[in-house]
């Protein structure tokens, strides 16, 4: 379940998973935190409306996607914003990537969209490459004990014994406004520290 299958998605047109604008409890997560734009990566990026969001913002933001026709449409609509210089896109598996440390990571359906064999996998490379005191801001989704996948369901009490060797956890919460009316019972807002 790997590039191929995920382009398969998209020219299909099955991406009930694009909700076709930046995800609104991360826009109210950068409202509210006051966070100095410094480097961010959006792992399972999509067609980059988060990366544009932090682009738009002052970050220099890479988005990255298994599917070319996904990381296409999002240098695309950078293009088309005028972005290009702070909104990049690259075609890669998170696993291969090598980057100078983010300041930011933003999760939002990439490590449900894995096989949930690779989620300690996915631990160690955020810790790789997050830089110390940067943050992991994570959309806990699907957190509803659905069967089958993708996405795969997340039990929130994987988050800490996978993650608190690294970081600290901050804050684990059902956010202020969900992403959409149907997950609004199936979302919390995990934001997760670098340790030093």
């Amino acid at each position: 379940m790997e590039k191929d299958f995920w382009e398969s998605v998209y020219q299909s047109g099955q991406t009930r998973f694009d909700l076709g604008a930046s995800t609104v409890p991360f826009v109210d997560f950068l409202d509210g935190a006051n966070l100095a734009p410094e480097r961010a990566l959006v792992p399972g990026c999509g067609r980059g409306y988060d990366v544009l969001e932090l682009a738009r913002r002052g970050w220099d933001a890479l988005g990255i996607d298994f599917a070319p026709s996904a990381i296409h449409d999002g240098r695309a609509a950078a293009a088309k914003a005028g972005l290009s210089e702070k909104a990049r896109f690259q075609q890669i598996d998170l696993f291969d990537l090598k980057t100078e440390p983010v300041q930011l990571w933003w999760e939002n359906t990439c490590y449900c969209a894995m096989p949930p064999a690779r989620r300690d996998d996915y631990a160690e490379a955020a810790a790789r490459l997050i830089a110390p005191d940067g943050l992991l801001v994570f959309l806990v989704f699907p957190c509803d004990g659905r069967a089958g996948g993708p996405p795969f369901a997340i039990d929130l009490a994987e988050i800490k014994p996978r993650f608190s060797n690294d970081f600290l956890i901050e804050s684990l919460l059902v956010p202020p406004r969900p992403s959409t009316a149907a997950r609004a019972k199936a979302e919390q807002l995990a934001v997760l520290r670098r340790k030093r």
